[in-house]
């Protein structure tokens, strides 16, 4: 008899991919040791439980609130045969009985994609049986949304894309999973996001012409990116200077490394 399951996911998948495999992420200590040699794909009944039984949720969901970034989840639900389906021990999943994880031996008969926007999250921080600190999803609702994409959500929600555009979506899903970005996501990593930005609009700016006044003051000649024309130049460097790690200097020092780097992103663009 076939029945329905839920998989999620931080990324999106096509159909075809959902096929089982050893998961990475693994429960792995000396109290408790996931399953190591059954090839699955990790399931449940509903999409809370499911997004509870994700490795990482948590941490994942509150760097995502931290950035600004709508906590957008991708829900498949899978149609198989109860028979292909594995019920996990308690001692290879010790929240089994929470989450409902269940591990789908063969791939789906059908694959149905739904995105939900995942609000009021409730995150407790805990110490599994293995003594790991961790942050776990222990609840939430979900609101449908149309299809999208977190990877684009959040180079949306990056201060300077409006004036400077963003890094290729292309180029951020080669480097690493959604999740995996996500969940190592901090000060420094988002820091070096922005600064790629400040210096896309260091690299504008060098085609923006300066017109001097009859006190000397180099005085902006249009409106530009968050300035207005007549806005000093000195005003405008010492927000590079406060807004890339390295200084206004260091980007004076590094101009023309900064603009062929421009230059290529953007002919790699078209």
């Amino acid at each position: 008899m076939s029945e329905n399951y839920v998989h999620c996911s931080w990324d999106i998948l096509e159909p075809d991919s959902l096929v089982p495999r050893i998961p990475k992420t693994r429960i792995d200590g000396p109290n408790v040791k996931e399953d190591d040699t059954v090839p699955r794909i990790c399931v449940s009944d509903t999409v809370q439980r499911a997004l509870m039984a994700m490795p990482g949720t948590g941490k994942i969901i509150k760097n995502m609130q931290k950035y600004k970034v709508p906590v957008i989840i991708h829900a498949y639900y899978l149609v198989q045969d109860r028979k292909s389906i594995l019920r996990p021990r308690k001692s290879e999943v010790p929240d089994v009985e929470l989450t409902g994880e269940c591990w789908m031996l063969k791939p789906p008969i059908s694959v149905i994609r739904r995105d939900y926007l995942v609000k009021n999250p409730a995150i407790e921080s805990i110490q599994d049986l293995n003594g790991t600190d961790m942050e776990v999803l222990c609840g939430c609702t979900l609101k449908p949304v149309k299809f999208q994409s977190n990877f684009q959500n959040f180079l949306d929600s990056l201060p300077l894309t409006k004036y400077a555009g963003a890094p290729d979506v292309k180029d951020l899903k080669k480097a690493a999973s959604f999740r995996t970005f996500m969940q190592n996501m901090d000060e420094e990593l988002y820091q070096m996001v922005t600064d790629a930005q400040a210096e896309k609009l260091w690299a504008k700016l060098t085609d923006i012409p300066f017109d001097e006044d009859p006190e000397g003051r180099m005085l902006l000649s249009e409106d530009f990116a968050l300035w207005k024309a007549g806005t000093e130049r000195e005003e405008i460097w010492e927000w590079f200077d406060e807004h890339h790690s390295k200084g206004v200097g260091w980007m004076m020092e590094n101009n023309w490394d900064i603009m062929r780097k421009c230059r290529q992103e953007a002919s790699h663009e078209r």
